[in-house]
């Protein structure tokens, strides 16, 4: 089941995600992709389901957004480990 604190690392991604300046076009695709995928979970915050779905967005996300973007890598990074911590 979802944390408080997983739900609260969703809102934090979702924050850094919309003030990230532009991504790399080839990223647009998979930023929007992160964006809807955290949107859909902040419908519908502890099903732990749609969990699953976000933590695959996430995965493929992550490797573009090392170099240009960090510390939203760090976010989507943290955000899975807490996933798998919670054993979702």
């Amino acid at each position: 089941m979802p944390t408080p604190a997983i739900i609260e690392r969703v809102r934090d991604l979702q924050g850094q995600l919309a003030e990230t300046p532009d991504a790399p076009s080839e990223l647009v695709r998979e930023v929007d992709n992160v964006k809807k995928a955290l949107d859909v979970v902040m419908l519908d915050p502890y099903n732990a389901e749609l969990y699953t779905s976000l933590r695959d967005r996430l995965l493929l996300a992550y490797i573009g957004f090392q170099i240009d973007h960090p510390k939203v890598a760090g976010a989507m990074q943290g955000l899975v480990e807490a996933l798998n911590a919670a054993g979702i």
